[in-house]
């Protein structure tokens, strides 16, 4: 039986049992062979644009019974799958840029797929506004460690049925109304990048993630005020993000005390 890492093991816990996925990109196709060794989804497809990355899938999942070569596809982003084929959609480990433009490559078939699970390796702020500006709602969001670095893992949908999706918790309920909301922060807002709903996030990492983003903001003040002839808008901006991400860890620390 497959074991999975940390990171892997968060996105599996975003997957029903009964739920039908495709991993996009899925280089090694660690977590759709653990999730159909376990049972929980009855069919997976891995797909790759890298031919090379889906023979290290097929090795993988060599002798393993009930997979085929249908459950290996090469091509790029979702054109692999077929309109509705999947439950779910895994992009994890790649950048928010390239997942936004895989989504925005074929909208239609997209929006055919009624949950995707995102895991961005950078820019989350420009997957959260493409998402919210292109007719997909985020259900939930959470944290997982992988070594030094705290990931986000952003699961959104379609489906205006968002009542017959699992949510999560009470809390995560709560926040999904919150962001399925009409959102009108300006392109480039920190609260793209740094979403208020991270003052509540049930979620025990949340904490650490907002104390390390005001650190980073701080250490980049310091060093800008090191200089000869400091940046004084550059400055007025770090000024506002650092008040915001203050802010924000007041409230998660009274949220934690309660």
């Amino acid at each position: 039986m497959a074991i999975l890492t940390g990171r892997l093991e968060a996105l599996a816990e975003q997957i029903k049992p009964g739920e039908t996925m495709a991993d996009i990109g899925t280089d090694h196709g660690f977590l759709p062979i653990a999730l159909f060794q376990r049972g929980t989804c009855p069919t997976v497809i891995m797909t790759d644009v890298s031919k090379k990355a889906l023979a290290k899938a097929r090795e993988h999942g060599e002798g393993i019974l009930d997979l085929s070569d249908e459950n290996y596809r090469s091509g790029d982003g979702l054109a692999p799958i077929s309109p509705g084929e999947v439950n779910v959609a895994v992009l994890a480990g790649m950048g928010g840029i390239l997942m936004t433009s895989i989504m925005a490559a074929d909208l239609v078939k997209s929006k055919t797929i009624p949950k995707f699970i995102f895991q961005p390796r950078n820019h989350p702020e420009v997957l959260r506004h493409w998402l919210i500006h292109n007719g997909f709602s985020i259900l939930r969001e959470s944290l997982v460690r992988e070594r030094r670095n705290l990931c986000e893992i952003i699961v959104a949908s379609p489906s205006p049925d968002l009542e017959s999706l699992h949510v999560g918790s009470e809390i995560m309920a709560e926040i999904a109304t919150e962001i399925r909301a009409e959102i009108s922060w300006p392109e480039g807002d920190i609260r793209w990048e740094i979403p208020p709903w991270y003052a509540k996030l049930p979620d025990p990492l949340a904490k650490e993630y907002l104390h390390k983003k005001l650190e980073r903001e701080l250490r980049v003040r310091r060093e800008i005020q090191k200089g000869q002839a400091p940046d004084s808008i550059r400055l007025e901006q770090l000024a506002s993000r650092i008040g915001y991400l203050r802010d924000l860890y007041e409230k998660r620390e009274s949220n934690d005390s309660v």
